[in-house]
């Protein structure tokens, strides 16, 4: 079940939780009137998206335009420095959870094309699957290396919480649907999915992103997603079943490691409420949209997860877009889109009176 998952991966979290540089690097965050912790609002607000990444800051900040005047303020380097030891451990952990599913390190999904926006260097907003990482053996690993001396603390506790979080992911559905599509490729199937990364790769090479994108990140980055989109789509039969089941248990572990990195640095999913309406536009545990009187919106923000006050929709969403609709007389109304987390009601939860 995937609520074994979910439970797997707070606990986890407290493990980290209990480390002196998640308890320091977590305090600016919590800052909400002085310091450190409304600069980094700041610098956050002028990057869509970047406030998802929580455990990744120290890798994303630099494309703020006030990431100078943020290096500069007090606290600030120490704060790179932890953000720099946490990212790196953050990537170490989901990379290994990934190191637990089928096929592992080869994944012939166009999804994870060279260069593309999962695997490329520049910015995403995404945990990323860095290469260099998929060539270190993981799936041979007991656990993920160096987190406990990036964390400064006695590595048992940090392994058998992680290995607890890559034993469910293997038992998930998603998990055994990709194992079931990837064992059933046909030669012809595997060829589909070669030539789908042929042309992806030759339209994601340097010199060509650069000449239909140009210099700016964002660009870039719906350039490469542009790209994915379009080789993923030309799929069909065992290669396009092959490709939405990665896809499935792909969007997991981003789940995953959001609820992650949320635990690790703000503590348990918020619970919104009063539901105003919710409506599960794709069925299932696909795209949902919900809607909260405005200010019960101020409390989650784009990447947490979060859970609502109804018994009509008992699971949490992944937030991927907040929309805000604000009247002058009376309370306006915040909606959030993104997908649910499969049997994720027993996740813990804070109202959001704290």
């Amino acid at each position: 079940m995937t609520s074994t998952l979910w439970a797997a991966v707070e606990a986890l979290a407290d493990a980290w939780r209990s480390t002196d540089i998640v308890r320091r690097y977590a305090e600016v965050f919590a800052d909400l009137q002085q310091g450190l912790g409304p600069r980094l609002r700041e610098t956050m607000a002028l990057v869509y998206g970047i406030e998802a990444q929580r455990l990744l800051l120290a890798h994303l900040l630099p494309v703020s335009p006030e990431y100078s005047n943020f290096t500069r303020q007090p606290g600030a380097a120490e704060f790179l420095e932890r953000g720099k030891r946490l990212a790196q451990a953050f990537l170490w952990t989901v990379e290994w959870w990934r190191s637990r599913l089928p096929g592992y390190p080869i994944v012939p999904a166009p999804q994870l094309v060279r260069n593309g926006p999962l695997s490329t260097r520049e910015l995403t907003f995404r945990v990323p699957w860095p290469e260099d990482l998929r060539r270190q053996g993981l799936q041979r690993m007991p656990a993920p290396p160096t987190v406990a001396d990036l964390l400064g603390t006695w590595p048992q506790p940090l392994d058998e919480a992680a290995r607890a979080v890559g034993a469910a992911l293997a038992r998930c559905p998603q998990a055994l649907v990709l194992e079931q599509a990837h064992a059933t490729l046909t030669d012809a199937d595997r060829a589909a999915l070669a030539t789908a990364r042929d042309r992806a790769r030759a339209a994601l090479r340097p010199a060509q992103i650069d000449a239909v994108a140009g210099d700016l990140a964002l660009d870039r980055l719906a350039y490469r997603e542009a790209v994915v989109a379009e080789a993923f789509d030309g799929l069909r039969n065992g290669a396009r079943h092959y490709s939405d089941a990665f896809g499935a248990v792909d969007r997991l572990v981003e789940q995953a490691a959001a609820l992650f990195g949320q635990a690790v640095v703000n503590g348990s999913a918020p619970k919104l409420g009063p539901v105003l309406r919710g409506e599960r536009l794709h069925g299932g545990h696909g795209w949902t949209e919900v809607a909260v009187p405005e200010p019960f919106g101020l409390l989650g923000q784009l990447g947490d997860v979060v859970l609502f006050d109804t018994p009509a929709l008992t699971d949490a969403m992944h937030v991927a877009g907040i929309g805000q609709y604000i009247q002058i007389e009376s309370w306006g109304r915040a909606t959030f889109t993104g997908y649910l987390l499969p049997d994720s009601a027993g996740l813990r939860a804070r109202s959001w009176l704290g």
